[in-house]
């Protein structure tokens, strides 16, 4: 049965089909979300709890301890972290990565009533739990700053307008404002006086509420209509608190201000960020599962000039770190890399078949099978990322094999080629798509090294045709002949090909999750590209493929010297099997020498990336006030302020706890500094070590 039959015979529908899937590839290629690497969901829930005045060994003991003894009995927890300090205990959960997150959360509140009864009583909320993704950085960092208004009143700004207004945004998952709390009246109150004027706390705590009543007041009704009586009884103001009367005594007024220091603050004064040296906000960014961060930065960017007219003109917003600068840069690097690929494997074919025709019987191979591949990336979820995007490259070397064996068969009999390489990488993006992967690092990877595979079948088909062609056989019945006799070695060599890459789809754990775009990104291509080597183009020999008895001067110095290589190898190979056990020394040598530098190696999951930014954490000791704390992250800010590759920097101090904080130095882009993250990283390191 001959396979590729049907095609050869209906050229119509078998390049309805060939377009077909290249349309596929391209329409799925303009979906696909792009990012950096493919995502890993990892099911993480933070259980938080709180005693006011609990010091941190009375918060592990009292509050941690039992908490973690019913969380550790919840099946599928991988890993169990507490942290407690003075007043606070926050406890992270994560478990195994096929876990439903929802089930996970039903588990550990199931968790949390069982240890409710072995709490201290005097809680004053129940221990409450928020589900999290350790994967999810920001993609975007903004900072709000102004020489004239305070934190709060910047608080205010970030969290009731741009937050607000910036979660709405298609693609945007969360908005986090660090740096402060909302704004707040502070009463410090004076013992002395105090005493001196016949009160208590308690007093100014009645007093206080008393003038903060915002209840119904009543109304009046006449003969033709009715009021409501509305009073405003809301005070916001440190001086309307100042003037609040606590006591008349005869002619004497005792108010709040004669016995209190009252002032604009904010709810949280342990909280505390900078830009640079200023007092600063800062709004974090993170996309929801599936958006192209590419696209969700620029719907941000497009709308911040109108909601910047929303706050006050004081108020300056700038942009600290864009998680897109780094994933645009190696996208491109590795799109770049993708041509080149394509470029030198046309070469290559070129200089092997000698002719025109075809090496383009043999080309249209690569995007027809990276469309097919991007296709199924989309169905299944994936994403455009390096991964994916070096598994494509990898392929269009793979692609282009049967191809090229079953042209070279029809071109034996004809003599002039076809297009059988894009069909294999535009139908890998079709395949993407429908797999629902994404343009990330390893799909991107996979797409460059599927350009120098993506051809090998079409090469070999074009190859065992163009045989019979030169023998003077008829193009039909040399693309029906030649296509039929390499059916099967094209077959085999696309299954072995596939079967090399598509275990890793099934690998567990987060190496698995990691690879699996990679793996289906690669193996799909190949795939693909088997299918147009014994379809389009046995069909396109038939109809472009010729006879020369004649070839040009150029076809005749390239056979020179491919029968001098033939010559050469002939010599080489006769060589060795009369010195075999050279050769078998030889090996022997070189595979436990291969195997003694794979034991020197290092290992690690991936290279370090320069994304340029750069972190710097302190952890002051436990019971240390906020301004200990923020006093600490004073001397990193200096060393950042003498690094010349230095873009801008921030910090942040009491978050997640009072002890807690960090600061990040943000690099000028790639091109504008010689330094690589990793070298400054190492230069800063040695200068934190002098910090006391």
């Amino acid at each position: 049965m001959n396979m590729s039959a049907p095609f050869i015979h209906r050229p119509v529908a078998t390049f309805m089909l060939a377009f077909g899937l290249l349309l596929i590839g391209l329409v799925a290629a303009r979906f696909l979300p792009v990012a950096a690497l493919p995502s890993i969901d990892i099911p993480t829930i933070i259980v938080f709890a709180g005693r006011p005045g609990a010091d941190p060994e009375t918060m592990a003991a009292s509050i941690a301890a039992p908490l973690e003894r019913r969380l550790g009995e919840i099946p599928g927890v991988t890993e169990l972290t507490s942290t407690s300090s003075t007043g606070s205990t926050s406890i992270v959960i994560q478990f195994e990565i096929d876990r439903k997150i929802d089930g996970a959360a039903a588990d550990v509140q199931a968790a949390i009533n069982a240890a409710y009864s072995d709490l201290p009583s005097d809680l004053p909320t129940r221990p409450s739990y928020r589900k999290a993704n350790p994967a999810d950085v920001p993609i975007l960092t903004l900072s709000l700053t102004s020489d004239v208004l305070n934190t709060g009143q910047l608080y205010d700004a970030a969290d009731t307008i741009l937050g607000q207004r910036l979660s709405q945004i298609e693609g945007v998952s969360q908005v986090t404002v660090n740096g402060a709390e909302k704004p707040a009246v502070r009463v410090r109150l004076n013992p002395a006086a105090l005493r001196a004027a016949g009160l208590s706390s308690q007093d100014v705590y009645t007093a206080i509420r008393n003038a903060n009543v915002n209840g119904p007041i009543g109304g009046f009704q006449g003969p033709l209509r009715a009021e409501t009586i509305e009073l405003n009884g809301q005070i916001t103001q440190a001086s309307d608190y100042a003037r609040l009367v606590l006591k008349v005594s005869g002619t004497a007024t005792v108010r709040l201000g004669d016995v209190a220091e009252v002032l604009d603050s904010v709810t949280n004064t342990k909280l505390a960020a900078w830009r640079g040296t200023q007092p600063a906000i800062l709004l974090q960014i993170t996309k929801t599962a599936g958006a192209n961060v590419i696209e969700t930065v620029d719907r941000i960017r497009a709308a911040l000039p109108q909601l910047l007219a929303w706050i006050p003109p004081d108020i300056q917003v700038t942009t600290i770190s864009d998680r897109t600068l780094t994933i645009r840069a190696s996208v491109h690097d590795l799109e770049f890399t993708l041509l080149i690929s394509i470029a030198l494997v046309l070469m290559v074919v070129a200089i092997f078949m000698r002719r025109l025709v075809p090496t383009l019987a043999a080309a249209v191979t690569v995007p027809l099978s990276l469309a097919g591949t991007l296709g199924a990336m989309y169905l299944l979820g994936y994403s455009l990322n390096n991964f994916s995007l070096m598994a494509l490259t990898i392929s269009v070397g793979f692609v282009v094999d049967d191809a090229i064996v079953m042209l070279e068969n029809i071109v034996r009999h004809i003599e002039d080629g076809m297009d059988a390489f894009e069909a294999s990488l535009v139908g890998a993006f079709g395949l993407m798509y429908a797999f629902g992967f994404t343009i990330n690092t390893l799909t991107l990877l996979a797409m460059v090294l599927a350009i120098g595979l993506v051809v090998d079948d079409a090469i070999v088909v074009l190859e065992n045709i163009y045989r019979h062609i030169e023998e003077g056989m008829p193009r039909m019945e040399a693309a029906m002949q030649g296509a039929r006799e390499i059916a099967f070695a094209v077959i085999a060599m696309t299954l072995t090909l596939a079967s090399v890459f598509a275990p890793l789809a099934f690998a567990t754990g987060r190496t698995g999750r990691l690879f699996i775009e990679f793996a289906l990104t690669l193996a799909g291509a190949v795939m693909v590209s088997g299918f147009i080597a014994l379809t389009l183009t046995p069909m396109m020999c038939s109809l472009l493929l010729r006879h020369e008895a004649k070839h040009s001067w150029l076809y005749n110095k390239i056979e020179a010297g491919f029968h001098a290589f033939t010559a050469g190898y002939r010599w080489l190979l006769t060589a060795a099997l009369r010195a075999r056990w050279i050769v078998v020394v030889g090996w022997a040598v070189t595979l436990a020498a291969g195997g003694l530098l794979f034991t020197l190696l290092k290992s690690e999951l991936s290279p370090v990336e320069d994304r340029g930014v750069v972190f710097g954490l302190v952890t002051a000791p436990q019971g240390s006030t906020p301004q200990f704390t923020s006093d600490q992250l004073k001397p990193i800010e200096a060393f950042y302020s003498q690094i010349p590759e230095a873009h801008a920097y921030t910090a942040i101090s009491g978050f997640p706890t009072v002890v807690d904080g960090n600061a990040v130095l943000r690099l000028k882009p790639w091109e504008q500094r010689t330094r690589k993250q990793q070298e400054i990283a190492d230069d800063l390191r040695s200068k934190f070590a002098s910090i006391p």
